[in-house]
């Protein structure tokens, strides 16, 4: 239930963060407002993998880079980049929970092939460092090169 309640409490987070960065006070045509969503052409996917087991231990920089080498980078040679990250939540005991995390960040032209690779990924890491849940957090962007 902990592992749940912190990755509901990172996703408020982060979508109050993006409500909060969408707010823009302009008065928009609502021609403009479909030329806007039309131009969100990719999905940015943001991962959030906790790296402690249930165990008490966690997930070492050498088993981390295994499993990037094995089921990550595989299924996204576009690339992706992986952010360290610590994150925080509160516990049913009101207990200040603490943890340390990677944040994987992909983006991609979303089709049925990329959302398979991305649940494939999720499954695998839940299996091997028996973890409840892995965050998913989908975001329609822009992409310009």
């Amino acid at each position: 239930m902990e592992v749940i309640n912190r990755y509901l409490l990172v996703l408020i987070i982060t979508i109050g963060t993006i409500q909060f960065q969408g707010c823009l006070f302009v008065k928009a045509d609502p021609g403009d407002i479909a030329l806007y969503s039309q131009s969100l052409n990719e999905t940015q996917t943001e991962l959030f993998f906790g790296l402690s087991k249930p165990d008490g231990t966690m997930v070492t920089d050498e088993e981390w880079n295994k499993f990037v080498d094995d089921y990550i980078s595989p299924k996204f040679m576009d690339g992706f980049t992986v952010v360290d990250a610590h994150g925080q939540w509160m516990d049913n005991d009101n207990k200040v929970m603490k943890e340390n995390s990677k944040l994987v960040i992909i983006i991609y032209k979303r089709n049925e092939d990329m959302e398979s690779s991305i649940n494939y990924v999720i499954d695998n890491y839940k299996r091997l460092f028996q973890q409840n849940s892995v965050l998913k957090v989908n975001i329609p962007v822009s992409v310009e090169e």
